[in-house]
């Protein structure tokens, strides 16, 4: 079977190629503000995500080791800004929780954008044995956007992220 006009093609013209290529940098551009916005969400969310983790941990530790966990939240008004520690109750002293964190800190510099802003309850956290908590808490996070997210800790240690 012979194809008659296929056969004797062997590749692409430099017209079409440049057309390609013209194509994707057109598509490019247009893409890199929407890039820009996607990432500055996905931190927001990330930084969120990450320190509903490291409570649930807390909780689990907690429970786990029969010990209180306390985490302590401070807050800034910069870019990235905010922490969290992380302590274990053990005889009569708060120490480092360093199996949830290295040396019980976690720093919002990896989250670029990002801050911590505010505290609504209970700061320190405090997760007893049994998986409770000390108070109802709520932590916000915003970004350079003014985009916020949130914490939620009930007072039942239900961690969410809504």
């Amino acid at each position: 079977m012979s194809l008659g006009y296929f056969n004797n093609k062997r590749g692409v013209t430099f017209t079409e190629l440049a057309v390609v290529v013209t194509i994707l940098g057109i598509m490019g551009v247009l893409m890199i503000p929407g890039i820009g916005n996607w990432l500055r969400h996905y931190r927001l969310r990330g930084a969120a995500s990450d320190m509903a983790s490291k409570l649930q941990a807390a909780r689990m530790e907690a429970i786990t080791n029969r010990f209180d966990y306390r985490v302590t939240v401070t807050t800034s008004s910069n870019f990235p800004g905010g922490k969290y520690v992380i302590e274990r109750h053990s005889g009569g002293v708060w120490r480092p929780a360093n199996t949830i964190a290295p040396n019980g800190t976690v720093s919002m510099n990896e989250y670029k954008d990002v801050r911590i802003a505010s505290v609504n309850g209970a700061n320190p956290i405090i997760f007893s044995p049994n998986g409770t908590v000390n108070n109802s808490s709520t932590i916000q996070f915003i970004n350079r956007k003014n985009e916020s997210r949130s914490v939620n800790i009930t007072i039942a240690g239900r961690i969410r992220v809504p």
